[in-house]
């Protein structure tokens, strides 16, 4: 049986961040003004660039006019009218994740278009994109539709590396003929055929079905990412025990071999001291035998796991927290870590 200290060295990070839904705040450090222009920027081996934001983006677009910019939804618009800064960006980004520690990057251009046509032309041009900055790590495929899905797979250079696919689910049986097919690692949803789960019984009810249809196929254990599903604490405060006793669960039913993933970055949203807490909840969740995850690696460092002090009072508050399904308690928590009364040693002195 692997240990705590085997999980968090070997930890499997799917980076989430070449992905068309993340948004930056317009009046936060990755957006600026100049000259009556707004642009995305960034720094790329410590010279300054930037992609502009231009009128035809901003038109009739409700994250813009909320103070969003969807930043690798607007490079996939740059690349699809083959201008290079949209290539440049996403390459960027992929980058980034790879030397946080990145072990696959998560491609999703889902929200590009409601247009099936244009979801395709856009998976055929990040895909390659993409790969170009990945080398030889490895891509997961991701959408809510096995269209779009398909035509990722038909982009990817498999001399390059193997893709993983996210996600199978009983939604949509069909993909999993195309792991069969293409012999592929995948992402394991716990969603049902009619929805998502809120309870321990219900995900592992869903599981157990989609498990026994995965290896009734022939798809081997050491290929399963298990998705407990994660939701975010701010939604309600029983979120974060019943996904980590999933995992608990999840680890004992169905073995070692099994991979326990899940968004971890999705159980912080909307909080504050994000960092603390992402590294709290994952020094929980690898306890419980989790040992990968579909994360930002910028934010969620498995690293940082190992800076936490388990006797000090941030770890035990915010334990208290992330366990807790008392609303008082959360709130009273993120009361104080908003007026800074709660230690945070991540903060850079």
């Amino acid at each position: 049986m692997a240990t705590f200290e085997d999980r968090l060295s070997k930890f499997i990070i799917i980076g989430e961040n070449v992905h068309c839904s993340r948004r930056v705040k317009l009046d936060g450090p990755r957006c600026l003004k100049d000259g009556g222009k707004e642009y995305v920027v960034w720094k790329d081996k410590g010279q300054p660039r930037r992609m502009e934001i231009p009128d035809w983006f901003k038109k009739d677009n409700q994250h813009y006019n909320s103070g969003l910019v969807s930043h690798c939804h607007l490079a996939v618009e740059y690349g699809l009218r083959d201008d290079p800064i949209g290539a440049e960006y996403i390459q960027w980004v992929a980058k980034r994740q790879i030397e946080k520690g990145g072990n696959y990057l998560d491609v999703n251009i889902d929200e590009v278009s409601p247009s099936l046509e244009k979801r395709l032309a856009s998976m055929d041009w990040i895909i390659p994109v993409t790969q170009k900055a990945a080398g030889k790590v490895p891509l997961s495929v991701d959408s809510s539709n096995t269209e779009t899905i398909v035509r990722g797979l038909k982009a990817y250079d498999y001399t390059q590396s193997t893709p993983m696919l996210n996600s199978i689910s009983l939604e949509r049986l069909e993909v999993v003929d195309i792991c069969v097919e293409r012999k592929l690692p995948a992402i394991v949803m716990a969603s049902g055929a009619a929805g998502m789960p809120h309870s321990v019984d219900e995900r592992l009810e869903n599981l157990r079905e989609m498990i026994g249809i995965c290896r009734k196929k022939g798809l081997k254990d050491g290929g399963l990412y298990i998705d407990v599903l994660i939701y975010p604490k701010s939604a309600s405060a029983k979120e974060g025990l019943d996904g980590l006793l999933a995992m608990e669960a999840v680890r004992k039913e169905f073995g070692e071999e099994v991979h326990i993933a899940g968004g971890h970055s999705n159980f912080s949203f909307g909080m504050p001291l994000r960092h603390l807490i992402n590294a709290v909840w994952l020094d929980l969740a690898i306890q419980r035998g989790c040992d990968s995850g579909i994360v930002d690696p910028i934010t969620v460092d498995p690293g940082a796991v190992k800076k936490l002090d388990r006797s000090a009072e941030y770890y035990t508050r915010t334990s208290e927290m992330i366990l807790n399904e008392d609303d008082e308690l959360v709130m009273n928590y993120l009361s104080d870590a908003r007026d800074g009364n709660i230690e945070d040693p991540f903060e850079k002195k």
